[in-house]
């Protein structure tokens, strides 16, 4: 479970900061590179609007630490 949490957070993690590079926003794309926190995703994702074209990455994105905390709550 521990290597699918992980393959979902470095995937959406990568996903939803690139997307953000793509569309120009170059400083939330490099603080959700550089800071890896879910706040930090959620708040790039708020300033965007809410944008539906960041919805599946983000929600991979959260997903992911969602499945990591479960992870580390249940050992």
């Amino acid at each position: 479970m521990l290597i699918l949490a992980t393959i979902a957070l470095v995937v959406g993690h990568l996903w939803f900061a690139g997307l953000l590079l793509r569309d120009g926003d170059m400083l939330l794309g490099l603080a959700v590179l550089v800071i890896p926190m879910p706040l930090v995703g959620l708040f790039a994702w708020y300033r965007s609007d809410w944008d539906a074209s960041y919805k599946v990455p983000a929600c991979v994105y959260f997903a992911g630490y969602a499945l990591a905390i479960l992870v580390q709550l249940a050992s």
